[in-house]
């Protein structure tokens, strides 16, 4: 499904750049496998477990995922599947480069279904409409009375200043198009 050109840009490295330490490593296929970017408080060299990388990611790889700087460029409702989902460009990998980054990155969305008890609080005030996560947590779980998980999740983000709060019963990460090397963090819009 992607391209060889991606196998440029993805050799393993293990670097510290301020407070998050970045490992990335490719699997055996020429597939970038996503970074966790590790913030302060967690332990520095923390095995990542990373999974093969693949086109869509479940609740069980959440833990491997990492959301930090990743741009958003929708927020939407599925009404038939009660389904919050945001329109991403999902950051595969960092790569040093000379004392800087260059990154995988591919257009992406993450849809967190049968979404109950939504609560939304994104402040805009002052700044250019650009959206950036800082982190996704999944902060708690309880059963539903048909005996189905359910996560409370937060998607806290660097800008604005803010976040959302949801309970769900599923989360998934999908792929939509061939992963790109770029200079930034987000990928060219037309």
């Amino acid at each position: 499904m992607f391209s060889e050109n991606i196998n440029r840009a993805t050799q393993p490295f293990q670097t510290m750049c301020g407070h998050h330490l970045i490992q990335s490593l490719a699997n055996t296929n020429g597939m970038p496998t996503p970074a966790r970017a590790w913030h302060p408080g967690h332990p520095a060299g923390t095995n990542m477990n990373l999974p093969n990388a693949k086109s869509v990611y479940s609740v069980a790889d959440f833990e491997t995922l990492g959301f930090h700087d990743c741009h958003v460029y929708g927020i939407r409702w599925d009404s038939s599947a009660y389904a919050l989902i945001l329109d991403l460009d999902y950051i595969l990998q960092w790569i040093e480069k000379r004392g800087s980054f260059e990154f995988v990155v591919a257009p992406a969305e993450i849809r967190f279904e049968y979404s109950t008890e939504v609560k939304v609080s994104l402040d805009w005030s002052n700044l250019a409409m650009e959206c950036q996560i800082q982190d996704i947590h999944r902060r708690d779980h309880k059963r539903n009375p048909n005996e189905t998980e359910c996560y409370l999740w937060e998607i806290e983000f660097a800008t604005p200043s803010g976040a959302i709060e949801l309970w769900a019963t599923d989360f998934k990460l999908k792929i939509l198009a061939e992963p790109e090397r770029s200079e930034t963090q987000k990928l060219r819009r037309a």
